[in-house]
């Protein structure tokens, strides 16, 4: 392996700091996520949106990541060095959010919204792939608890920063943004201080020999388990993060834009906590207890938005946050355990792509869309019906393959 002469780290140190990098990145990318959903009651005034408009700015990331992903599938086992993959996301991060710091018009949000999304899918295969082969253990439950406890701190931390901007008038439509470009910043230096990086394996030549045809992992029933786990636990979260802080201030009564974004915080803090609690469960726990616990808060949520009780929700909020990160862990370690290693990046590129369609872009829109048309209670409750039809299904198929789970 070749040498950076200018690199006096140990292995062992500059593989640590390469994850710590993808870490930072992954927490980059999911701040970019999350930190405009307390800037969307500002834009909508600024710029005279409706909420449908809102849910569709808010979708423009899940688009973006969808292309990026899709873009993934098809190169990722062509590139030999994943550094190239978390350089470029990093970068178009850093420029997505320029453009949204910038912004002074509806396009500009869009654009902006979109290039974010670039960014994450980028990174989100790579980074994921990068761990787990530069894991001293190669520990896949241990790298699927890193890979989304950073991508829930990011989520936790980008509502707060906005939020904080906001309620001390520090220019949150500008300098709010800068916060990601800073983290991005410092991810950058980490990949380029080791060559020490583990390629995806050159595919080998086909035996001759008469072999038994397995089924690809991603059309296995385990596979379509994590996808419609994601979809429930993505559906409440991003539904959250687009209109939650509507939801708490016009709906339940909370006084502040802080407080509520320090809810949609609380949100992600508390799956942060089940997804470092789920470490100690088998993922087929994970999944149907998590599962159960997500929706049966998202109908508390709903119950006391109606009579406007803030407390309930906010517990209920925490919960269904809590609920959310051991289903997400336990999803994520299904497909980390059951892919061959040269199709791993590809599986977690199918996997996020299938929760960015429909458990991101379609219920955010959908909601916005109702809630021009309907009561807040009503839109989240057609959310839930929707909701409870895939969670059947899901169950459904974790006990038709009770001991592959």
């Amino acid at each position: 392996m070749k040498k950076n002469r200018y690199n006096t780290l140990s292995p062992s140190n500059t593989s640590l700091l390469t994850r710590i990098g993808a870490c930072l990145a992954v927490c980059a990318a999911l701040m970019s996520s999350g930190l405009p959903s307390p800037l969307y009651t500002h834009y909508q005034l600024l710029f005279d949106l409706s909420s449908s408009s809102i849910s569709a700015i808010f979708s423009a990331y899940a688009v973006g990541v969808l292309s990026a992903l899709l873009l993934n599938i098809k190169i990722s086992r062509y590139i030999r060095n994943r550094k190239y993959l978390l350089l470029s996301g990093s970068l178009i991060l850093i420029v997505s959010n320029i453009v949204l710091a910038l912004a002074s018009n509806e396009a500009a949000l869009y654009l902006g919204r979109y290039l974010s999304g670039i960014a994450t899918g980028t990174l989100l295969g790579a980074a994921a792939a990068t761990l787990l082969e530069l894991h001293p253990k190669k520990n896949p439950r241990a790298t699927a608890v890193q890979s989304t406890v950073a991508f829930t701190l990011g989520s936790a931390l980008g509502p707060v920063i906005s939020g904080v901007f906001i309620q001390y008038d520090l220019s949150p439509l500008f300098w709010s943004y800068w916060v990601i470009i800073l983290v991005a910043l410092c991810s950058i230096p980490l990949f380029l201080l080791t060559d020490q990086w583990i390629t995806p394996p050159k595919a080998t030549q086909k035996s001759t020999s008469p072999t038994l045809k397995t089924r690809p992992f991603h059309l296995s029933p385990l596979f379509f388990i994590s996808g419609l786990t994601l979809i429930i636990g993505w559906s409440v979260g991003s539904v959250l993060m687009a209109v939650g802080t509507k939801i708490a201030i016009e709906q339940v009564g909370i006084s502040s834009a802080l407080l509520a974004a320090a809810l949609l915080m609380g949100f992600q803090l508390s799956a942060g906590i089940g997804q470092l609690l789920s470490g100690y469960i088998t993922p087929k726990m994970s999944v149907t207890s998590g599962i159960a616990l997500t929706i049966s808060a998202l109908a508390l949520i709903n119950l006391f938005s109606i009579f406007h009780a803030a407390i309930g929700f906010s517990l209920s909020v925490f919960i269904c946050g809590f609920g959310y990160g051991i289903s997400f862990v336990g999803a994520t370690g299904l497909i980390n355990q059951n892919s061959p290693n040269k199709e791993l990046a590809n599986n977690i590129s199918r996997y996020y792509f299938i929760g960015y369609i429909f458990g991101n872009a379609f219920p955010a829109m959908l909601v916005g869309l109702l809630m021009d048309q309907f009561e807040t209670s009503i839109s989240i409750g057609l959310l839930s019906v929707w909701l409870l039809s895939i969670t059947a299904i899901l169950y459904f198929l974790i006990y038709k393959n009770e001991k592959a789970a």
